[in-house]
């Protein structure tokens, strides 16, 4: 990661962001210290992390062993009791 004063960031901002695109990273400093890190956006793919849940949980499901009571019936057993 390059480190870069802010008047050279402020001069250079569209190159930057051109760098930046491209992959490129910046820490942003003011007196020679870092108040600042231009990196490239990570872009969230919407609906991806409950897609995720629900395919583990249809994992888990096709693991479940067949022929287990379900659990309205464990429930309605110990409702006997």
């Amino acid at each position: 990661m390059r480190t870069i004063g802010t008047y050279e960031a402020k001069t250079r901002l569209p190159d930057l962001l051109h760098r930046v695109e491209a992959g490129e990273s910046f820490t942003i400093t003011r007196n020679g210290k870092p108040v600042a890190k231009l990196v490239p956006h990570e872009e969230a793919t919407p609906g991806k992390a409950g897609s995720d849940i629900v395919q583990a949980m249809r994992r888990i499901r096709k693991r479940a062993k067949k022929g287990r009571p379900s659990i309205r019936s464990l429930i309605d057993q110990g409702r006997r009791l």
